[in-house]
């Protein structure tokens, strides 16, 4: 299997090994709030002093290929040559600087035109090969008071219809909810994962804000104690349809009694394709459902576990991946409020 770091782009690209050893390459993948795919791409070389391979600047684009095909696609940020240490932060982080806007510059709440707005200037490197959404998000219109980043609408956007969104390997942005069936099988034995028991939430109550005059609307969630008020004002005007559907949202994470407290290492023994056969660990990622044999269920009591992943880390060097759930308990409901973009009245 040939695995290579490729920085830079047309006449200017430059395979890495061809100008400098590297090793000890390992790519991170998210699944989750504020943008998921390809996250982070490390490595390490040891350089005599003052020895600047070639290709390798700040802001240099970077993608690493395995057995020809690409496994991330991102940028170079900065270089710590003191270290070492190497890295590349995936496609999606581009939306964490890129301000939503229309080609005319103005604000936009329409994910569509926000993306092929930003891509035309270049802000973005993405590829959008089908609508995520020509419809704004704002209740008031498409044009909005404040700017804010391509992050936090699509954020916005995806927590309104209950999916995530992502940018693969090859730039190409897309969304999709979690999935229903496992991409992967692991056998008995491969490890174990502890639960914990804290019930975070019984009934959510939500004051959200109807129209510009300021007139606001209640919409709940579950049942039973303790009760918590949730403020989603600051989101600006929300239909009755889209208030619900974000308190849906955080209300599905924390009503959750029993969540996974530990990640698993697995190396390409331990895991089957649907198929049966033997899986490579590199086609592994966050986003996907991976179903652990013979292992029973705490949460429902299940001859077998499935966990959707909510981050993956391949090892290049030693062939493993290490797989984290989606529901790791080391998070709280303030935490899934903040990122619906609400708060917690005290």
């Amino acid at each position: 299997m040939s695995v290579q770091i490729i920085l830079g782009e047309g006449d200017q690209q430059v395979v890495l090994s061809s100008v400098a050893g590297w090793g000890s390459l390992t790519v991170t993948d998210k699944w989750d709030t504020g943008g998921s795919g390809p996250y982070e791409a490390t490595w390490e070389m040891t350089l005599p002093p003052m020895r600047r391979p070639k290709g390798l600047d700040t802001n240099v684009p970077c993608v690493v290929m395995v057995g020809g095909c690409p496994r991330f696609a991102g940028r170079v940020p900065d270089l710590d040559w003191s270290a070492g240490e190497f890295s590349a932060i995936g496609a999606v982080r581009e939306s964490e600087e890129a301000i939503a806007l229309t080609a005319a510059g103005l604000t936009t709440a329409t994910p569509d035109a926000a993306i092929d707005a930003a891509i035309a200037r270049g802000a973005l490197t993405w590829k959008r090969r089908a609508s995520l959404s020509a419809s704004t998000i704002a209740a008031d219109g498409d044009e909005t008071d404040d700017q804010f980043f391509i992050q936090a609408l699509l954020d916005a956007w995806a927590d309104s219809v209950g999916k995530r969104w992502a940018v693969n390997a090859r730039r190409e942005v897309y969304a999709a909810a979690d999935p229903t069936t496992p991409s992967w099988f692991v056998l008995p034995g491969a490890g174990e994962f502890g639960t914990d028991t804290d019930l975070m939430v019984g009934k959510l109550y939500a004051r959200y804000k109807k129209n510009t005059t300021g007139d606001l609307g209640t919409v709940t969630a579950g049942a039973g104690l303790p009760e918590v008020a949730i403020d989603l004002t600051g989101r600006g005007t929300l239909t009755q349809a889209q208030a619900q559907q974000v308190l849906n949202g955080i209300y599905t994470k924390a009503s959750k009694q029993k969540n996974f407290t530990n990640s698993l290492e697995l190396n390409a023994t331990q895991i089957l394709t649907p198929g049966g056969l033997p899986a490579r660990p590199y086609r592994v990622r966050a986003g996907q459902m991976m179903r652990f044999l013979a292992l029973r269920d705490e949460r429902n009591g299940k001859p077998y576990t499935d966990i959707v992943l909510g981050e993956t880390e391949w090892d290049a060097e030693a062939d493993t991946v290490t797989v984290t759930p989606i529901d790791m308990s080391n998070r709280d409901l303030e935490s899934f409020v903040e990122e619906a973009g609400g708060s917690i009245v005290s």
